[in-house]
């Protein structure tokens, strides 16, 4: 094989010969006058603020006209002050207010919002529904004598946003005007970057348009923000309300205006274009080129086709080289271990699913042999009714070897089983099934019924009392389907419903939560992964409710 440069000794190379090229051309290259060149920029922009401001005074003063006009000759205002919500001048007098209030905000060429407040009847209109804002509105108005407005326009905070706010005191209501700072930011139409950037802020530098949390010194021309950047400022302060409009200019924005149109300049931006451009070519060739050959490989394997390998590429480096020939061997291991994993993974879950379902069938053995023994001498109907019960019961049983059954079936086989249970608590409790037929050929773990509705009956019973105990099984949209097993009994105490959800959230296992439900959530979670989910409630006025929603195979 032929000695090939490695790439880390062809890119210093390359790197060598751009770099010192660079640098001492950009040292030949005079500087230029920076300070005279932000001086004129902060000054335009002294003057950019200013007329942004006085933009903004002249149209907040014409807006608090509009809204002082909306009250003058208006008597709809004093009718809603002075009348009840049982009177019909209110409603009629509210709605024509609401009208023109609509009307006045609508015709805007920006977004402001209008608000009258009735102290003596409690009343409050804003129109734009924002709880938060009219809570704040409220308090502003309700306080006003302890703490008086600054300005005519003031700015308050709510809900970690900043407003503006014009409050007018008439003798029986309060007419006023809010609207949010990024309105008048946007009314403006101007737009920060990263060279230049525009801010609302109060008095002690704190942003208003924006939720950076940061703080501008405007006493100064320079601004140090976080990252050491420096940033040249003008500000001007707004004549109607208490806020300083702000413009941010990047020190390094400064410099890319420097002007630089020479011949030297010109001479030096020609080399540099073909030294970067001999640069790129190399870079291409030696690194972007071997990668995208790579990441286009890889995509074919994540695609799906684990059998594919990366060729080796003509004329790559010895490192690429070396890259490939590790990945192909490792994606052969890989392969062979998923399969080993995949292998035991489904033989372990089979092996877990057996026994959970078949951890739930022993205990009702030697209830039922009870029953029969004590029904066996004073009535033979009804022991021959068991026989024939637990006879179809455990057919079911020992029938069943997959973890799938029909719906159908296994509601049957619940049914075999309340009648057991009806024979041994003949007015403890009756029972309710309800399927419709296309839903009975619905595939569903065998048992995951069985140890809720027992449950139920152990537990739930009240008595004295006939609970009833139904199941109800429905589709809740296509290829989902709920089943619900609800009782009028007992219910579910607080400490079953803690344990209940510990187990699904955490996994832990408390003395409190029995084998039968603990087993069928464990089943649930491991047939149907995260397709399945379950809750425990109780109904009013009492009894337990267990849902099990399904989402099916298509």
């Amino acid at each position: 094989m032929k000695n090939r440069w490695t790439l880390n000794i062809r890119l210093f190379v390359v790197t060598l010969c751009v770099s010192i090229p660079v640098i001492a051309m950009i040292l030949w290259i005079n500087s230029y006058n920076l300070e005279n060149l932000r001086k004129e920029r902060v000054a335009e922009s002294q003057a950019e603020v200013e007329a942004a401001v006085s933009q903004l005074d002249t149209m907040m003063e014409l807006l608090e006209n509009s809204v002082i006009n909306l009250s003058i000759n208006n008597p709809d205002f004093q009718v809603v002050a002075k009348a009840t919500e049982e009177n019909t001048d209110f409603w009629r007098a509210n709605q024509r207010l609401m009208r023109k209030i609509t009307n006045l905000t609508k015709g805007s060429s920006f977004q402001f919002y209008i608000f009258v407040y009735y102290p003596k009847v409690d009343l409050f209109y804003n129109n734009k529904v924002d709880p938060e804002m009219t809570k704040a509105i409220r308090d502003l108005i309700d306080n006003k004598d302890e703490v008086p407005l600054k300005r005519r326009w003031s700015t308050i905070w709510s809900n970690d946003k900043a407003y503006i706010v014009r409050i007018i005191d008439y003798e029986s209501y309060d007419l006023g005007a809010w609207l949010e700072y990024g309105s008048l930011y946007r009314k403006l139409g101007l737009v920060s970057d990263e060279d230049v950037k525009y801010y609302f802020v109060d008095e002690n530098g704190r942003v208003l348009n924006s939720r950076e949390e940061i703080s501008i010194d405007t006493s100064g021309n320079v601004y140090r923000d976080g990252r050491g950047s420096r940033w040249y400022v003008a500000s001007a302060l707004s004549g109607e309300t208490d806020y300083r409009f702000v413009k941010l200019i990047n020190e390094k924005a400064l410099k890319k205006e420097l002007p630089k149109v020479t011949e030297s300049i010109f001479l030096v931006a020609g080399i540099l274009v073909l030294l970067f451009t001999v640069y790129i070519l190399c870079i291409y060739r030696w690194v972007i080129g071997p990668i995208s050959h790579m990441k286009k490989s890889m995509a074919v394997i994540e695609a799906g086709n684990m059998e594919y390998r990366i060729p080796n590429a003509d004329k790559t480096s010895v490192e690429f080289e070396s890259v490939i020939d590790q990945f192909n061997s490792m994606m052969d291991q890989l392969q062979n271990l998923k399969i080993e994993v995949y292998e035991g993974k489904l033989e372990q879950q089979e092996t877990k699913l057996q026994y959970l379902s078949q951890q739930i069938q022993p205990h009702f053995m030697l209830n039922t042999l009870n029953t029969l023994y004590n029904f066996s001498d004073r009535d033979k109907q009804a022991t021959r009714e068991i026989i024939m019960l637990l006879s179809k019961y455990y057919r079911h049983v020992v029938n069943v070897n997959s973890k799938y059954v029909l719906l159908g079936q296994e509601l049957e086989h619940i049914e075999n089983y309340l009648k057991l249970q009806k024979i041994r608590y003949p007015k403890a409790f009756e029972y309710g099934i309800k399927c419709s037929p296309p839903l009975e050929i619905i595939p569903v773990p065998p048992f995951i019924i069985e140890s809720f509705v027992g449950n139920a009956i152990k537990y739930g019973l009240r008595p004295g009392e006939t609970s009833l105990l139904q199941i109800d099984v429905e589709e809740l949209e296509q290829f989902k389907i709920r089943i619900r097993i609800s009782d009028t009994g007992n219910g579910f105490s607080e400490d079953d419903l803690d344990s209940i959800r510990e187990f699904i959230e955490e996994g832990s296992v408390s003395e409190e939560l029995g084998v039968g439900i603990r087993n069928s959530i464990e089943r649930l979670r491991l047939i149907y992964q995260n397709r399945a989910a379950i809750r425990f409630y109780n109904q009013q006025p009492h009894g337990a409710v267990i849902e099990i929603d399904i989402v099916l195979q298509e």
